[in-house]
């Protein structure tokens, strides 16, 4: 979910990474690039916060993100979700190379 004064839209977080993350929506969104939103998402049922600025928008498809947080503990729990999710993907990768 992601909340600025003009406008709040949900989305699917894809491509995520330690600066940043894509969201798609199908929302037609009116932001600028530079934008300042807070955007709040769950993966395995941990919660996340932190205020981003835009980076790209491509209306009706989704939006680009930097993250910027306001503390280290935030940055600290993100980085955790991105090694975490890291770890899942390799070990998925690894099944399927050897079911092959």
């Amino acid at each position: 979910m992601v909340i600025h004064a003009e406008c709040l839209f949900r989305g699917t977080v894809r491509d995520i990474s330690e600066t940043g993350c894509y969201i798609m929506t199908r929302a037609c969104l009116h932001l600028e690039r530079l934008t300042l939103v807070n955007i709040r998402f769950t993966v395995n049922g941990n919660h996340y916060r932190t205020q981003a600025r835009v980076m790209d928008v491509r209306p009706g498809q989704g939006v680009g993100v930097e993250f910027l947080f306001a503390d280290q503990e935030a940055e600290a729990a993100l980085r955790g979700l991105i090694y975490t999710l890291d770890a899942m993907a390799s070990r998925r990768q690894a099944k399927i190379a050897e079911s092959s």
